[in-house]
């Protein structure tokens, strides 16, 4: 479970240093961020922004969200093995994270205990080894999505 103030973003960040720290790659060669979540940082800016500016990358490096729930990784999986296919990026991040389990009740045995708090770290660059290399942050608990209710949670809005 994530600590009380900890998002989406700082569990991205701290897989996304891990995983550019194995592969060896500088901070400024990496040329696309993609964040994936359905519980961002704030509504506006994108907390692939913010990512950028934490993780000191490239004011080059093109960075956006991409707002998905259950299958945002294989999305942005896709989008970021096209953007590097594509010939017009070498290096790709994709951050996908989520931070719900704060917002929503324990008392919902139904789906609290099917959920988890994460943060993952996944490469999409033209000199992977394989193609895709993976760090991710294990702790995973529980969440709810059978209300719409909004609980205060960590999020920054």
């Amino acid at each position: 479970m994530a600590s009380e103030g900890q998002t989406a973003s700082d569990l991205c960040l701290e897989a996304a240093e891990k995983l550019l720290k194995e592969l060896g790659w500088e901070k400024e060669d990496v040329d696309c961020l993609l964040f994936v979540s359905h519980s961002p940082d704030y509504r506006y800016p994108a907390t692939a922004c913010i990512l950028q500016g934490k993780l000191g990358l490239s004011q080059e490096c093109m960075s956006f969200d991409i707002s998905l729930g259950c299958s945002g990784w294989v999305y942005g999986l896709t989008v970021a093995g096209s953007l590097v296919t594509s010939g017009k990026f070498k290096k790709a991040l994709l951050l996908t994270g989520d931070v719900t389990t704060s917002s929503k009740s324990k008392k919902d045995r139904t789906t609290y205990p099917l959920f988890g708090d994460a943060g993952s770290a996944v490469d999409s660059g033209s000199d992977s080894p394989g193609g895709v290399s993976w760090s991710g942050m294990p702790e995973c608990t529980s969440l709810t999505l059978s209300r719409f209710e909004m609980y205060p949670g960590n999020t920054r809005i």
